[in-house]
Protein backbone atom coordinates (compact mmCIF):
# COMPACT_ATOMS: atom_id res chain seq x y z
CA UNK A 1 0.00 0.00 0.00
CA UNK A 2 1.60 3.20 -1.13
CA UNK A 3 -0.72 5.61 0.60
CA UNK A 4 -2.58 5.78 3.87
CA UNK A 5 -5.00 8.36 2.44
CA UNK A 6 -8.42 6.75 2.41
CA UNK A 7 -11.52 7.86 0.58
CA UNK A 8 -14.99 6.85 1.71
CA UNK A 9 -17.63 5.73 -0.75
CA UNK A 10 -21.17 5.70 0.63
CA UNK A 11 -23.95 4.41 -1.57
CA UNK A 12 -27.23 6.39 -1.46
CA UNK A 13 -30.39 4.91 0.01
CA UNK A 14 -33.05 3.65 -2.35
CA UNK A 15 -35.77 6.09 -3.36
CA UNK A 16 -38.71 5.98 -0.94
CA UNK A 17 -36.67 4.28 1.77
CA UNK A 18 -37.73 4.76 5.39
CA UNK A 19 -34.97 6.91 6.93
CA UNK A 20 -35.67 5.47 10.41
CA UNK A 21 -34.58 2.05 9.13
CA UNK A 22 -31.56 3.19 7.11
CA UNK A 23 -28.47 1.01 7.05
CA UNK A 24 -25.26 2.17 5.48
CA UNK A 25 -22.50 0.18 3.79
CA UNK A 26 -19.13 1.89 3.49
CA UNK A 27 -16.04 1.20 1.41
CA UNK A 28 -12.65 2.75 2.25
CA UNK A 29 -10.33 3.13 -0.74
CA UNK A 30 -6.64 3.95 -1.02
CA UNK A 31 -5.35 6.53 -3.50
CA UNK A 32 -5.23 3.82 -6.21
CA UNK A 33 -8.91 2.96 -5.81
CA UNK A 34 -8.25 -0.34 -4.02
CA UNK A 35 -10.92 -1.29 -1.50
CA UNK A 36 -8.90 -1.70 1.71
CA UNK A 37 -11.81 -1.94 4.12
CA UNK A 38 -15.51 -2.41 3.63
CA UNK A 39 -18.20 -2.35 6.26
CA UNK A 40 -21.63 -3.77 5.48
CA UNK A 41 -24.95 -2.53 6.81
CA UNK A 42 -24.76 -4.88 9.80
CA UNK A 43 -21.31 -3.62 10.79
CA UNK A 44 -19.28 -6.59 9.55
CA UNK A 45 -15.81 -5.65 8.32
CA UNK A 46 -13.88 -7.08 5.39
CA UNK A 47 -10.29 -6.01 4.74
CA UNK A 48 -7.84 -6.49 1.89
CA UNK A 49 -4.19 -5.97 1.03
CA UNK A 50 -2.62 -5.69 -2.41
CA UNK A 51 0.63 -6.56 -4.16
CA UNK A 52 2.88 -3.84 -5.60
CA UNK A 53 1.30 -4.59 -8.99
CA UNK A 54 -2.19 -3.96 -7.55
CA UNK A 55 -3.43 -7.56 -7.36
CA UNK A 56 -5.42 -8.63 -4.31
CA UNK A 57 -2.89 -10.42 -2.08
CA UNK A 58 -5.06 -11.20 0.93
CA UNK A 59 -8.61 -10.68 2.17
CA UNK A 60 -9.72 -11.21 5.73
CA UNK A 61 -12.85 -10.91 7.80
CA UNK A 62 -13.34 -11.04 11.56
CA UNK A 63 -16.20 -13.36 12.52
CA UNK A 64 -17.83 -13.38 15.95
CA UNK A 65 -19.25 -16.77 16.90
CA UNK A 66 -22.06 -16.64 19.41
CA UNK A 67 -21.70 -19.03 22.32
CA UNK A 68 -24.21 -21.80 22.92
CA UNK A 69 -25.45 -21.85 26.49
CA UNK A 70 -26.82 -25.38 26.03
CA UNK A 71 -23.34 -26.87 25.59
CA UNK A 72 -21.35 -24.34 27.60
CA UNK A 73 -19.22 -22.82 24.85
CA UNK A 74 -17.96 -19.27 25.11
CA UNK A 75 -18.21 -16.60 22.46
CA UNK A 76 -15.19 -16.77 20.16
CA UNK A 77 -13.74 -14.61 17.42
CA UNK A 78 -12.08 -15.99 14.30
CA UNK A 79 -10.28 -14.37 11.39
CA UNK A 80 -11.18 -15.89 8.03
CA UNK A 81 -8.26 -15.25 5.68
CA UNK A 82 -8.06 -15.87 1.93
CA UNK A 83 -4.62 -15.60 0.27
CA UNK A 84 -4.10 -15.15 -3.48
CA UNK A 85 -0.89 -16.14 -5.28
CA UNK A 86 0.25 -15.01 -8.74
CA UNK A 87 2.92 -16.06 -11.21
CA UNK A 88 5.56 -13.70 -12.63
CA UNK A 89 3.15 -12.57 -15.37
CA UNK A 90 0.47 -11.58 -12.85
CA UNK A 91 -1.84 -14.52 -13.51
CA UNK A 92 -3.61 -15.86 -10.45
CA UNK A 93 -2.31 -19.36 -9.82
CA UNK A 94 -3.63 -20.21 -6.36
CA UNK A 95 -6.35 -19.26 -3.90
CA UNK A 96 -5.91 -20.46 -0.33
CA UNK A 97 -9.23 -20.27 1.50
CA UNK A 98 -10.12 -20.89 5.13
CA UNK A 99 -10.87 -24.44 6.09
CA UNK A 100 -14.28 -25.09 7.57
CA UNK A 101 -14.13 -26.84 10.88
CA UNK A 102 -16.84 -29.29 11.79
CA UNK A 103 -17.56 -30.01 15.42
CA UNK A 104 -19.35 -33.14 16.52
CA UNK A 105 -21.22 -33.03 19.78
CA UNK A 106 -21.58 -36.45 21.33
CA UNK A 107 -24.20 -37.15 23.96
Amino acid sequence: MASQDLNTVTLPAAAGADATRDRTSRIFLDSYGHALHSEDALGSDRLASYTARGDVAKEWQIVNNAGDLNIGTDDTTDALVTVYRYDALGRQIQVVEPQLLARAIWS
